[in-house]
């Protein structure tokens, strides 16, 4: 006679559960996301998309959901000025940073070099309280632990 045991408890996996990677939740852990700007502009029936995560320095174009830039900026917080080709097309894309406190962004999308269209990211004005309590004290945590951490190691 053969015992069967039922198991309620059983571990679904999914694409959802499973796509974010341990850098991406170490972003959202300390905070680095809210320091991202995504900016969306319509031209010739085409998204393009640009996306400039200002903590980490890397600058990204996607043209309809595709991605065709991801390039690292040194500075790409204060000012960046990238271009790409895609299709026969010339896209480039100047931002600058317009109030350091909040990190708001004018970014300009130039199209085979003429100027199309200029948007204003608002950076973390656009955040409630507590997530701008976290976009603030959470870098500034990680950065001084890291730094303990280290000057333990090396002395």
């Amino acid at each position: 006679m053969t015992k069967q045991i039922s198991t309620t408890a059983q571990l679904t996996y999914n694409d959802e559960n499973l796509s974010k990677s341990t850098m991406s939740t170490l972003n959202e852990i300390v905070g680095f996301h809210y320091y991202t700007t995504r900016t969306v502009f319509e031209c010739e029936g085409r998204e393009v998309v640009f996306v400039n995560e200002c903590m980490l320095g890397f600058v990204s174009i996607y043209i309809d959901g595709e991605r065709v830039l991801r390039k690292w900026k040194v500075v790409s917080s204060f000012a960046s000025d990238t271009s790409v080709v895609h299709d026969g097309v010339e896209y480039r894309f100047i931002s600058g940073l317009t109030n350091w406190c909040t990190y708001a962004q004018r970014i300009t999308m130039i199209v085979d070099g003429s100027k199309a269209q200029s948007k204003i990211d608002p950076g973390l004005s656009g955040l409630s309280g507590l997530q701008m309590t976290h976009a603030l004290i959470t870098p500034l945590l990680f950065g001084m632990s890291v730094g303990f951490l280290a000057g333990r190691v090396v002395f």
